[in-house]
Order: structure tokens, then sequence, then C-alpha cells
């Protein structure tokens, strides 16, 4: 049986941190991060509440939540399998019949648009905007670009960013109506070539793609506030150092307990580190890496905005490891007066 409760002091904490504006103000702008984010969080928090208690209604709502959130967001498509996989890697054939319940609805979802795509658009895929995301992380790459027309019009939107003090890696969305008129091509047809286009750019220039994703990477991880609670530069700074402290915090716990996992697999053999808590916190993990990767390594445009989908379950990985942190303490206390008392 798993045991996935904490300290009510701790929930506290987590339930008002949560409702601070840095974590809220998706909200105002009705932006698919908001929606996104909840069905996220109400996902897995059904899933946590299946493996708990193993009622399926827990396990439907779970993969519900987690479809949806793949239609809002296209980075989260692949979320339920990479859950499905750490459920049968920890807990086996235990709940095999769970995880076809919980990618069933995404895999249909999904498919059925792929379907509906591929009979209106004539694109057999789930967006056909993947090949204008993977456009803006390949900015540097545009004077390797072998087509004159679609080099000249992207290095000319690239120029006009610089110029306007704008991301560049936005100059894809400026020239795409001037690529439309001169390469004859419809949106989708568009869609296609730079996809195209792209994949021979990526798998010529390797490096030069990876230096990006990496530099996206980082920039991920920077603060994310809008006008709308920044104001004045005060409260700017204050939620901007809120923010780096949160995910300084995150950053470090996870270093830390790898090297305490590999620390305990080679001297015991064993994968002994948080107990039960252990399989909540890799999901949380999965979810909040996965969405970085994807969102990096093919959107790549370095907005931490990406990242708010996320920010509950990186409040939770905290609030989990500071309940274990506590518990052994306290273990660790109790274990040691009672060796005190046995001296004596």
């Amino acid at each position: 049986m798993f045991r996935f409760s904490v300290r009510a002091a701790l929930v506290w904490v987590f339930a008002f941190v949560a409702l601070l504006p840095p974590f809220v103000q998706n909200v105002a702008f009705l932006s698919t991060e908001a929606i996104t984010g909840s069905f996220l969080a109400i996902g897995f928090a059904s899933l946590c509440l299946f493996i708990v208690e193993r009622r399926w209604p827990y396990c439907a709502l779970a993969s519900f939540f987690f479809a949806w959130a793949a239609l809002t967001r296209p980075t989260n498509v692949i979320t339920p399998f990479l859950l499905v996989f750490l459920l049968l890697l920890f807990l086996g054939k235990r709940l095999l019949r769970a995880a076809v319940v919980l990618v069933c609805l995404t895999t249909l979802l999904v498919g059925s648009y792929v379907g509906y795509n591929a009979f209106k658009f004539h694109y057999l895929g789930f967006t056909y905007q993947t090949g204008s995301y993977l456009t803006s992380i390949t900015t540097e790459l545009y004077p390797e670009i072998d087509n004159p027309i679609a080099r000249e019009e992207l290095l000319k939107g690239r120029n006009e960013m610089y110029a306007a003090g704008m991301n560049p890696h936005d100059a894809v969305w400026r020239a795409r109506k001037p690529l439309e008129e001169r390469l004859g091509l419809s949106e989708v047809q568009l869609a296609k070539f730079l996809m195209r286009m792209n994949v021979r750019l990526i798998t010529h220039h390797p490096q030069a793609y990876l230096e990006a994703v990496a530099q996206a990477a980082t920039s991920y991880w920077f603060p994310y506030v809008t006008k709308l609670i920044g104001g004045t530069s005060i409260r700017t700074l204050l939620w901007d150092a809120m923010e780096d402290l949160l995910a300084a915090i995150f950053l470090i716990e996870v270093v830390m307990l790898t090297g305490m996992a590999m620390g305990f697999k080679i001297l015991t053999g064993k994968f002994v580190l948080m107990g039960d808590r252990t399989l909540a916190y890799l999901m949380a993990l999965g979810i909040i890496f996965q969405t970085q990767i994807v969102s990096c390594a093919v959107i790549g445009a370095s907005i931490p905005r990406y990242r708010s989908v996320t920010e509950l379950l990186i409040l939770f990985a905290i609030l989990l490891v500071a309940d274990w942190a506590l518990a052994a303490r306290h273990s660790t206390s109790v274990a040691n007066l009672a060796v005190s008392r046995l001296n004596d």
C-alpha cells in the first residue's frame, strides 16, 4: 500500500504559494498554459489517488484530463505514455489494465484528431505548425538554407526582428505570408516545406541545433513575470526572486537526490530513497522534464511561459522532498533517542 500523505503544515504552505500572483497570472490571459496546467495537475492528482486507493474512477479521470491536456498543448501528448512506463517499471503487471485505461483515451482523441487533419487538411499529423516551431529554433542556421527564396525571406524577417529589438525566434511568423506568396504554397504546404527544410538543417548541423536547445533549456528556468503582476520594479524584483528561489531549490533537490540514489544503488544494490514518495516524485519529474525537453527541442523559443504549465508540479515536488526530509530527520531523532536509552 502506498502513502502519499504529507504534513498538514506543508499542504497549507503549498496552497498559499500556489495562489500567489506568479502562479495564477495565466488565468487573466485565458492562455492555453492556464488550462493545460490545471489539466495536468488534476490528472496527476487523480493518478496518485488511484495508486493509493485503486478506485477505477480516479484512473478514468486521470486519462480524461491527460488527454485534454494533450489536445490543448501538443507538448504533453506523450505525458500519459511516460507515466505508464513509470507505473509498469515500479509496479509491474499489477497495473497493466490501469496502464491501458490511462493511455486509451489519449490515443483515441489524438488519433481522431490526426485522422481529421488528414481528411480535412491533407496533413497526417497532430499539428502542421511543427515546421514553423522548428524554424524558430534554427534561426542561426538561416544562412545555410538551400532554397534562395526561403533563405532571403527568413533572413529578412530575422534582421527586422533584431532591428526592432524583438526576439529573432519569431522571425518565421513575420515571414510566413511572403513565403506563401513567393513560393506559391498554401499554409499547410508551407508547413510541410518548413518541416523538410528544418530536418535537413538539423541533420547537417546537429551541433548548432543542440547549442540552440541548450540555450533554450537555460532560459526555460528564468522568471516568468508579466506586466499584469509586475507593475513596479520592486514588485517585479520580489516575484523574480521568489521564482528564482523555487527553481533553484527544485533543481538542487533533483541533483542531490540523483546523487544519493546512485550512491544507494552502488552501495546496497537497491534503489531506496524516498519510500512510497519515490513513485509520485518521479512521475512529477517525468511531466516536468518531458514538458521542458519538448518545449526546448521543438518550440525552442526560450520562453519561461512554457514552464508555467508545470509550476504546480514543481511546487509539489519541492513539498514532497521537504516532507521526506522532515520524516527522515524525525526517524533519526527517534532512533538516536532509543539508542541513548539503551546505553543508559
